[in-house]
């Protein structure tokens, strides 16, 4: 099975934030990197119980994937998801990239 980690960029929706990355986690993902807007303190508040990898970034969307892209190279996973902080994936989706059998 491959091991996957998803890179995101968070700005406020707390709730909505919080309900993605626990989905996320249960489907398997072995880590969450996760950037976020300075003062963002409920998101922050999120990604710290949920035990994400949490990079503080500017609020521009490139900042944000892009300070978490940089992060995640210490991150071991087979694969990186790049994902919004509101996708949702289905475990059926889930199981195809697990189960990818191309080159990592």
């Amino acid at each position: 099975m491959n091991r996957i980690a998803v890179i995101t960029g968070c700005w406020r929706r707390s709730a909505v934030v919080d309900a993605c990355l626990r989905s996320w986690q249960e489907l398997g993902a072995v880590e969450i990197i996760a950037a976020y807007t300075p003062g963002d303190n409920a998101v922050k508040d999120v990604l710290r119980h949920l035990d994400c990898y949490a990079v503080e970034a500017p609020n521009r969307l490139a900042a944000k994937f892009n300070a978490a892209t940089l992060a995640a190279r210490d991150i071991d996973a087979d694969y990186f998801l790049h994902m919004g902080s509101d996708d949702l994936v289905c475990a059926k989706l889930w199981d195809v990239y697990r189960t990818y059998p191309g080159k990592h």
